[in-house]
């Protein structure tokens, strides 16, 4: 169990992300962090929860904890800085658990039976003791239940067990004589260049079972004195795991005035007396365990807490601090001479104090030592100018010399990475602050100045500005005020993509570029000195390429960085494969602002209990221009907006002769979602997101050309004899259309290409729906020179050839394509070609295969086919039977399958055929052709010639049936 620390060591500040979440999860903000207050020892933290439910074990009565060690023979177990000793005497046992409470339920792996924490602070050494007993409910929390860790700092701290015992079937086992103790350093923020100083004590509990309870009791002495006795500390009431009973007991002196305050849940200390000294204590039953959620605000506080006090107002804590951050009466040497180089540059005013920043910023590295006092006393001055390394309270003070030798008043402001702007509702006391920046008026314009950055820009006014919420200025005699952001922040993104389409068939060319400014500037500067151009390079081009899969880095990756403007951006070059879909004429292409997704996030969880944090920066702007092939006579979309109290998004396309261009903007309004309003807010935003992607269909012919052929056609196909205006006749204007368009296409695609192999297709394949095969196979053997295994080209070969008649080669083309696919459509076409070359057995196999794979109509037609190549066999009927009824009798194909079973006769099935005239000739091709080929599988190969002219004479040249008839009385003129 973590308690919340009275202070801690601040982590660098993260850029939780800057454009994708996968392309730059842990930026960071800084070069390091800093540290203004030391941990308390807190108890160990619980292990990680798991979701599954479990059953918590009967609870052991409480028991007081031994107030002497075991007796033993061995001596007892100690080490520097820790010792085996009675528990304090001022401890006291905490009280019952109350057995009408209901109990927690299990979330987890393990479950803490009791949290006891007691602070003794009217002591000459404040101590704490903590004494946890807690059960493995699953194997997988074995581990942190049987290996309690003691954190402590031995410069002013020392440790001492009191007890170590597991409880099995009631019996208190002791283990300290057979615990395994460790002392462990292992400077956890190394990376983070910091060195405080911390030790654990690891203890390692030796035999221990899923549901037996551990229980430590042990006691921190010591406390900081740079803390000088007072009195401040905020405590926790919840964690992620469930517990029995939590017990948390504070003494004070009694002549000190003590503040207390709820900071979260509804939390009421009871105030005694106890042999002159006052107790706050808070006791509660069954706690629920808090599962973590993320992205919560960090002026939120996820679980109930509470704070005390004995600081009276902040004023007391403001002289603590100008104690500590006081300049020497006279600057030394050293600072001098540094600010006599600074002024000698001619920079004057704010230029004058940015260059002083700079320095500090750039050129005294970040390094901690909290070690002892110096976690919270910041060196000399001139010490951190000769080492040139210091943390932010060295920096600041550093700094703050370096002004007050250049004409100016800096005074040192405290504020709170961890609490932001909830420091104006909790109470006084030095263990809140965490950092430490430098507060400076300059001709009325109030700065906050963050030495520890690095790479800001080089203006005051340019640099980046962070929300710290509160600060205390230090030496204005009041507490944290409001810290307010100049009117020129600026933490601004722009992305732009351009396309370049212009010349359909080679590949796509993109351009894209990103653009940060102000903060979000800084964070890139300090990703990319982590990371290189090279690797956020990469990330964006993976980002991109999960969209556009055929995308290829074109050229290397250019970065231009002006820390003047305070900008920094990023352009690269691709080439995008078949990019787009070609449909009859036109490229349907679909864009998409792929960079604002990062911008239009909401909580992963379905439901919350806190805020959820708004941190993407202030405005996003996403710009899409795209070059298209021929110029676009389309009216853009009207503008497109979703807005709440949160967020804007705002669209809007223009169109400009060959020029699209699509700019999509987000614009936060707030830092935080509170729970009630989270389901509107997801609703917004996957609207927004749904909005930010946008498909064009882009024309590649020329459509005044097109209409005049068309005209042109349309005349001769009705001065044709053939010509009707029913769906036949529908069918061939369109593929007469079809053609048209792919010949006035083919001109503008780069040859050779897939698209203008795709072209060809689409063009063989409405010549072979207008009966023109000769053609048909010439473009379709064109494009499958370029594109040998476009399906879409070696399907319509494969049709062209049999409207030629060569029923044989088009049959080897379907099983070539049949190796790509075993598509229904291609098993039919295939198993009715092995029937008209006189291969049923063949054929059946395919058609079965077919009907297991077809739906619909196609299901219906091979049902026709089956029943054909058992009629071949001498088995017809049979063969489809079962299966007659599960097609509508209304249907032509449920005609038929009628008509092939004897429950229609074939007057009857032709007058179906006829019943609607503007489907009349198409169905009665199909009608006469299947009676003629029944009359072939019959033997009866005179009659069905009759019945195959007929077909041809409906002229459905569309149809398979048109083509199979002709081929059938090509085969008998050649008996």
């Amino acid at each position: 169990m973590q308690a919340v620390p009275s202070g801690g060591a601040l982590r660098r500040p993260i850029l939780r992300q800057l454009f994708l979440r996968h392309l730059l999860a842990c930026a960071l903000l800084g070069s390091a962090a800093c540290v203004l207050a030391q941990k308390p020892p807190p108890p160990p933290q619980p292990g990680t929860a798991v979701t599954r439910p479990v059953q918590a074990p009967a609870r052991t009565p409480a028991k007081a904890p031994p107030k002497t060690p075991p007796p033993s023979a061995a001596p007892l177990p100690a080490g520097p800085g820790w010792r085996v000793a009675p528990a304090p005497a001022w401890v006291v046992e905490p009280p019952a658990a109350d057995p009408a409470a209901t109990p927690a339920p299990a979330t987890g792996a393990r479950r803490e039976l009791l949290v006891d924490f007691q602070i003794h602070r009217a002591l000459p050494k404040p101590q704490t003791y903590v004494r946890l007993r807690n059960v493995a409910l699953d194997a997988s929390a074995l581990g942190s239940v049987s290996q309690p860790q003691i954190d402590f700092n031995p410069a002013y701290q020392t440790v001492a067990v009191h007890t170590l015992s597991v409880l099995r079937g009631g019996q208190r086992l002791d283990r300290i004589a057979d615990a395994r103790f460790e002392i462990m350093r292992r400077e956890q923020r190394l990376e983070q260049q910091v060195i405080d100083g911390n030790e654990t004590l690891l203890v390692v509990v030796p035999d221990v079972q899923v549901g037996e309870a551990v229980e430590v009791a042990y006691t921190v002495e010591g406390d900081n004195p740079i803390f000088e006795g007072r009195h401040a500390q905020l405590l926790s009431l919840g964690w992620s795991t469930p517990t029995d009973l939590v017990h948390q007991r504070v003494l004070l002196p009694a002549g000190r005035a003590v503040q207390w305050r709820s900071l979260a849940g509804d939390i009421t200390p009871e105030s005694l007396q106890h042999e002159g000294l006052q107790v706050l204590r808070v006791v509660r039953h069954q706690v629920s365990g808090t599962a973590p959620e993320p992205n919560v605000p960090p002026w939120a506080f996820p679980v109930p807490a509470w704070q005390f006090s004995d600081y009276a107002d902040w004023r007391e804590v403001d002289a603590w601090a100008e104690r500590l951050f006081a300049l020497p009466a006279t600057t030394s040497a050293a600072v001098a001479e540094q600010a006599a180089a600074l002024r000698a540059t001619g920079a004057t005013g704010a230029a004058l104090v940015a260059a002083a920043l700079r320095f500090v910023q750039d050129e005294v590295r970040y390094f901690s030592t909290s070690l002892g006092e110096s976690s919270h006393r910041p060196k000399p001055p001139e010490q951190t100018l000769s080492e040139r390394l210091g943390d932010c309270k060295d920096k600041v003070l550093l700094l703050n010399a370096l002004l007050r030798e250049l004409g100016f008043e800096p005074r040192p402001a405290l504020v709170s990475m961890r609490h932001g702007r909830a420091l104006a509702g909790m109470l006084a006391g030095h263990n809140v602050f965490d950092h430490v920046v430098t507060h400076l008026v300059l001709d009325g314009q109030v700065w906050y100045l963050d030495a520890t950055i690095q790479g800001q820009g080089l203006t005051l006014a340019g640099r980046g500005h962070m929300a710290y919420g509160q600060a205390l200025v230090v030496g204005s005699g009041s507490g944290p005020q409001a810290v307010v952001l100049p009117p020129q922040a600026r933490n601004h993104a722009e992305y732009e993509q351009r396309w370049d389409l212009s010349r359909p068939g080679r590949d796509a060319q993109l351009q894209t570029r990103v653009r940060v400014e102000g903060l979000l500037a800084e964070h890139w500067r300090a990703a990319l000195s982590a990371g290189g151009t090279e690797r956020v390079a990469d990330a964006y081009a993976g980002a991109y390429m999960r969209v556009y899969p055929g995308l290829q880095s074109s050229g290397p990756a250019e970065l231009h960085d002006d820390r003047e403007a305070n900008t920094v951006e990023l352009r690269q070059s691709f080439t995008v494969a078949d990019f787009g879909q070609y449909s009859r004429g036109a490229l349907e292409v679909e864009f998409g602002a792929i960079e604002l997704m990062d911008h239009l996030i909401g909580p992963q969880e379905a439901r919350r209990r806190h805020a959820f944090l708004l941190s993407q920066p202030a405005e996003a702007v996403s710009r899409l221009n795209v070059t298209t092939p021929r110029p676009l006579g389309l009216r853009p979309p009207p503008p497109q907006e979703v807005q709440d109290k949160h967020f804007r998004y705002a669209a809007q396309t223009t169109i400009d002769g060959s020029s699209l261009r699509m700019e999509r903007r987000v614009q936060l309004r707030a830092d935080e979602v509170l729970p009630a309003d989270l389901a509107a807010f997801r609703d917004n935003v996957l609207r927004a997101r749904q909005q930010a992607f946008s498909r064009a269909r882009l024309s590649l012919f020329d459509a005044q050309a097109v209409s005049a052929a068309a005209q042109l056609t349309e005349r001769r196909l009705r001065a044709s004899r053939g010509w009707r205006n029913d769906a036949l006749g529908e069918i061939l204007a369109r593929n007469e259309m079809g053609k048209l368009v792919a010949t006035q296409v083919l001109p503008q695609v780069e040859p050779g290409s897939k698209l203008a192999a795709l072209v060809l297709a689409d063009r063989a394949s409405a010549q072979n729906l207008l009966g023109q095969h000769e053609a048909a196979l010439a473009d379709a053997e064109l494009a499958l020179a370029s594109q040998p295994d476009m399906a879409d080209a070696g399907e319509t070969r494969a049709v062209a050839l049999t409207g030629l008649g060569r029923a044989e080669e088009a049959l080897q083309q379907f099983q070539k394509l049949l190796q790509q696919e075993r598509k229904a459509d291609w098993l039919s076409w295939a198993g009715s070609l092995e029937l008209l070359l006189g291969r049923p057995a063949e054929a059946e196999t395919l058609l079965q295969e077919a009907l297991e794979r077809a739906q619909g109509e196609g299901r219906e037609f091979t049902l026709l086919w089956l029943y054909l190549t058992a009629e071949a066999r001498g088995a017809g009927q049979e063969a489809v039977a079962a299966q007659v009824d599960s097609v509508e009798a209304d249907k032509l194909t449920g005609a038929l399958l009628r008509y092939f079973t004897g429950r229609l006769t074939r007057d009857a099935l032709v007058a179906q055929a006829r019943a609607k005239p503007d489907m009349q000739r198409l169905n009665l091709a199909e009608a006469y052709y299947f009676i003629g080929r029944q009359l072939s599988s019959q033997g009866r190969a005179q009659e069905a010639q009759r019945w195959y002219r007929l077909t041809l004479e409906q002229q459905a040249l569309p149809f398979r049936e048109h083509m199979f008839a002709q081929l059938e009385l090509n085969r008998a003129a050649a008996r």
